[in-house]
Parts: structure tokens; C-alpha cells; sequence
């Protein structure tokens, strides 16, 4: 196994900067990446010839750079480091969108991996456990409007409770359940069974899709194909008729 020498904060940003140049775009040259960075193209050249001599991207002088199989699995960690730590700021600590994502670009480089699982780990259980819910992290964005007013605590345990009391029973029945394919753009759901078998069953699992963890669909095509969905911190795309042997469970 093919192992790299840790990244500068820098060649990483360089690293993710030819990572949404190539999925946006579908091209990164070095005038592309200097133009995204807002650095000078001499600057590029070096970095590029730092990342090349690792085998992380493949580049030649003047022409278009693309990465390799270890670039795309680093980049794509670089990546999901970022948008964990900009989802958190933005959707648990109320942050605005710029300064999450000026934070989030300078963190993401000393997150580790088991650090951004916790991250992860966190915003699903507060789209699963009834104690919290997005009412939860509401009423902490109230709390920090009102700077730091005591709240009705008590009032606030009543209605957990009674939201606990009126939870349905568990249920196991696949009638409960549905396929993602019939999700909306926007909705949250907890993976409940897979029924792939074989070689995309395995791709899909190595990719966070796993029974428990929590999906939201972010878009899809205008004829439904294909769906755009994030978990565990990816942005994963799905051809709808894969989608529907994903059966996952509404989170409301």
C-alpha cells in the first residue's frame, strides 16, 4: 500500500482546490488553480511538482493536471475534513456561512480523521435521539441570541418527555420503511437495510453507506437521475435505480 508523507496545510488546500476544479469543471489547469486560489501561477507550478513527486496528482508542464487513485481518496479527505467542520459551525453553532467557511479552511488541516467522525458522529445523533432534534439546537441558537439567559430548563424537560411518551413504538416491518429513491431533495433519513449484493454493495459501504447512518438528499437531476446525497461527510451521486434498493426510515 502506497503511503505519503503528510501534507503542508498548504498542499492540501492545493490538493482540494484540483479536486473541485475537476468535478466542477471538469479540467484544472495551472492558470485554473491560480485563479481559484488567488495565488500566482509560479506558486502552482511548485506545488504541483511537490504533489506529482508523491503520486498524488499526474502533471506535465502546460498541460491539464489530473489526480491519481491515492490523490482522489486524499483530496476527498481533505474535503470531507472541510465541509464536517463548515455543516457544524453553520447548522449547530449558528455561525454564518463566510466565517464557517474561513474557520472551517483553517482547521481542517490538523483534524484527524477520528476527530471528524466525532463531528459526524454528533450531527446524527442529534437528528436521531428525541431528546434533541432540531428544536434542541434551536433553542441553544435562542440561548446564545439572548446571551446567555436562563432558560425554562424545566419547562423545556416537560417537553421532552412528553415527546418521548407519544414516540410510536418501534417498528421492524419493511412497510415502515422506504427507498431513498423516494426521498426529496432537502429530507433527512437513517439507513435501515441495504439490499444490493456484490461489487457496488461493497463500494457503497466503503463510502459511509451504512445501516444507522444518517443521509440527507442535497439534490437530484431533473428527471430524477442522478441523486445527490451527503452522509458521513461525502457527497456521494447515485444512479436512481441504485437508490432504490436503499431502504432507509424519515427523519422528521
Amino acid at each position: 500500500m502506497t503511503t505519503i508523507k503528510a501534507l503542508t496545510g498548504s498542499l492540501e488546500d492545493y490538493l482540494e482546490a484540483i479536486y473541485h476544479l475537476l468535478h466542477q469543471e471538469n479540467k484544472a489547469r495551472v492558470k485554473d488553480v491560480a485563479d481559484h486560489l488567488q495565488v500566482k501561477k509560479s506558486s502552482v507550478t511548485v506545488a504541483l511538482r511537490a504533489l506529482a513527486k508523491q503520486k498524488l496528482i499526474n502533471y506535465a508542464p502546460y498541460g491539464e493536471v489530473t489526480l491519481t487513485l491515492l490523490g482522489e481518496k486524499t483530496a476527498e479527505d481533505v474535503v470531507r475534513r472541510h465541509e464536517t467542520l463548515k455543516e457544524f459551525f453553520i447548522t449547530v453553532l449558528d455561525v454564518d456561512a463566510k466565517q464557517a467557511e474561513d474557520t472551517a479552511c483553517k482547521m481542517e488541516h490538523v483534524l484527524s480523521k477520528e476527530m471528524t467522525d466525532k463531528f459526524i458522529q454528533f450531527m446524527e445523533f442529534i437528528d436521531i435521539c428525541p431528546r434533541t432534534g432540531q428544536d434542541w439546537v434551536e433553542k441553544f441558537h435562542n440561548y446564545c441570541g439572548e446571551k446567555h439567559a436562563s432558560g425554562d430548563c424545566k419547562g423545556c424537560l416537560n417537553e421532552v418527555k412528553e415527546k418521548i411518551r407519544l414516540l410510536p413504538s418501534v417498528k421492524t416491518k419493511e412497510e415502515t420503511l422506504c427507498a431513498l429513491s423516494s426521498l426529496k431533495p432537502g429530507e433527512k433519513a437513517e439507513v435501515v437495510k441495504i439490499q444490493h449484493k456484490g461489487t457496488f454493495r461493497k463500494r457503497i459501504l466503503e463510502m459511509g453507506v451504512t445501516t444507522g447512518a444518517v443521509l440527507m438528499v442535497e439534490r437530484m437531476a431533473p428527471l430524477g437521475d442522478p441523486v445527490d446525497i451527503k452522509i458521513r461527510g461525502y457527497h456521494l451521486s447515485l444512479r436512481k435505480e441504485e437508490t432504490k434498493n436503499i431502504l432507509v426510515k424519515i427523519l422528521r
